[in-house]
């Protein structure tokens, strides 16, 4: 799974050992805006990639792993899964 957010794009893709895929869009964000419309957003995204996050677990999935990178209002995760 690939999560980023950034000011104009932010999304999570996520690729299938089948090769298959799926992308969801999440809402962009802007650091110079209001606090509260920033805030706002960051939360929305974050129980948007939570519930994610749980489907794949519940579907047999494990994180076995994560990391992430940030550069100037671009944050950009990895959560690698493994299928039980």
């Amino acid at each position: 799974m690939r999560i980023i957010e950034s000011f104009g794009y932010s999304k999570i893709v996520v690729v299938y050992e089948t090769g298959e895929s799926k992308s969801v869009v999440l809402d962009p964000f802007n650091l110079t805006a209001k606090p509260d419309k920033t805030e706002a957003a960051m939360v929305k995204n974050q129980k948007t990639i939570n519930r994610l996050i749980d489907e794949m677990t519940a579907s047999g999935y494990e994180v076995v792993d994560v990391s992430t990178a940030a550069n100037g209002g671009f944050f950009e995760r990895f959560v690698i899964f493994e299928k039980k």
